[in-house]
């Protein structure tokens, strides 16, 4: 039943992409502007997508719910997380590693490469929290914020959250802030707010 549902959905995102193609070669014919083009195949496709299931649940990625990529919301959330292999990361207790990707130096058992080891401070992890949380539609969640760093993020962030919000970037919605349709054009402004 499982392989069914899953064939079944995977014709739908072949459709749903060969859909998309066709829309962006249209928009190209027609002469669009590379912006204009873009920014009208992503609603279309957007809106296709939707037709056949698929909700956007981060800014990159849509999924029949359900679906959803464990390994990205595990990372978006700023949960842990375990590298295995060469030149893979980790992210352990507020320390992030990262393995060699010298082939050798790995089978050799000198795994971690210490030249990328980063050590978080708390206003480093609040800051990649809210960062992070802002790639998924719903937003960073106040009370995860506070049960991690025991703080309320209007207390840390309030201004911050306040001028992307009078920008047009960021909407409250049900507590929780979120990305508005320009704030998913111009994310990379959140972003930089708290890098």
């Amino acid at each position: 039943l499982l392989n069914t549902k899953c064939t079944e959905k995977g014709m739908q995102l072949k459709a749903a992409q060969d859909r998309c193609a066709e829309i962006e070669k249209a928009a190209i014919a027609a002469g669009n502007t590379h912006t204009k083009m873009l920014n009208d195949t992503q609603a279309q496709c957007k809106q296709m997508l939707e037709e056949y299931g698929f909700v956007q649940y981060e800014i990159s990625n849509f999924a029949v719910p359900g679906y959803e990529s464990v390994h990205n919301i595990r990372y978006w959330k700023c949960k842990e997380y375990v590298g295995v292999g060469l030149n893979s990361a980790s992210y352990l207790n507020g320390v992030r590693y990262k393995n060699t990707d010298d082939f050798h130096r790995y089978i050799g058992g000198d795994y971690q490469d210490k030249n990328e080891t980063e050590i978080l401070d708390e206003m480093d992890m609040m800051n990649e929290f809210m960062m992070l949380g802002f790639r998924m539609i719903d937003g960073p969640c106040p009370e995860e914020f506070k049960q991690r760093f025991h703080k309320d993020f209007m207390d840390v962030f309030g201004e911050k959250l306040f001028d992307l919000s009078k920008r047009g970037l960021i909407v409250k919605t049900n507590g929780r802030y979120n990305l508005t349709p320009k704030g998913l054009d111009y994310a990379n402004e959140i972003f930089r707010e708290f890098v």
